[in-house]
């Protein structure tokens, strides 16, 4: 979202722009390298059309591994000040807790239930095993890198088992 990247002072995402992306994706796989995408979902820009924009990109795309979490406002951050100054934060001090909450503040548009949601959605979405397979072979054909891509897919695996976990824990402590 480039509303959030001007807000983060992301000037080098800014120059070479979103729409350029796809492009210097499809260019790392021509060197057959495989590309980590990291998303954080959850500014005060997002909403559930930004996610399903996410999840569009990352299939357009052919983003290899796609690691999507909510926004954390952490504490000793412009970030944390500004959400406990607009009382958007909804627990004091959660980072000491022995489990985490998923989404630890007030989204702007969209309830924290529904940032959840989501972002297990879009995990499903991209991590099950049909889609992971797929994801598998596009992979190797792109990038004809068969180690790389079997790395990728096994991390897929490990991040759908990481969602399943974490989205027990969400539903069981704090839904």
């Amino acid at each position: 979202n480039e509303g959030f990247l001007k807000e983060v002072g992301k000037g080098l995402n800014l120059k070479y722009g979103i729409k350029s992306y796809k492009e210097k994706i499809k260019k790392i796989h021509d060197y057959g390298i495989q590309v980590l995408g990291s998303f954080i979902l959850g500014t005060d820009y997002d909403d559930k059309n930004t996610v399903k924009q996410l999840k569009n990109f990352i299939f357009d795309a052919s983003v290899d591994i796609a690691h999507v979490f909510p926004l954390y406002p952490l504490p000793g951050t412009r970030l944390y000040d500004r959400f406990k100054k607009e009382k958007r934060l909804l627990y004091n001090k959660y980072w000491l807790e022995d489990v985490i909450p998923f989404v630890t503040y007030k989204p702007k548009k969209m309830t924290p239930n529904e940032l959840s949601q989501e972002i297990f959605d879009l995990w499903s979405d991209t991590l099950k095993y049909p889609n992971s397979i797929k994801r598998f072979f596009i992979s190797l054909k792109e990038t004809k890198n068969l180690v790389g891509s079997t790395l990728s897919y096994y991390e897929n695996f490990r991040m759908n088992q990481c969602r399943k976990i974490s989205k027990k824990i969400h539903y069981n402590y704090f839904a």
